[in-house]
């Protein structure tokens, strides 16, 4: 794996912002040059936590939401089903 970039060459803000969007070897790959050469402890805890990041499963979506007329469709079975009938008109307007 080829190094993106040498993180010796820049500083700790601008190393950290270049990690956006590496890939896990290449993350690793940038650690492994920092400890070699600097070992700044802060650039090695972005990189750590950058590494988190694409280790972490994913996160569960929640269902989505019923549509309207499913709601709807839904109650009106469950006021036949209780015996409470019979059509229901709306407010007069």
């Amino acid at each position: 794996m080829s190094l993106p970039f040498d993180p010796s060459d820049f500083t700790v803000a601008n190393a950290t912002e270049k990690l956006d969007g590496l890939s896990d070897e290449e993350l690793d790959a940038v650690y492994e040059a920092e400890i070699v050469v600097k070992q700044r402890t802060t650039l090695l805890d972005a990189i750590t936590a950058a590494r988190e990041a694409l280790r972490a499963p994913a996160p569960q979506l929640a269902a989505p939401a019923p549509r309207d007329e499913d709601v709807r469709a839904a109650n009106r079975a469950a006021i036949k089903a209780a015996g409470l009938g019979g059509s229901y008109v709306g407010p007069s307007v």
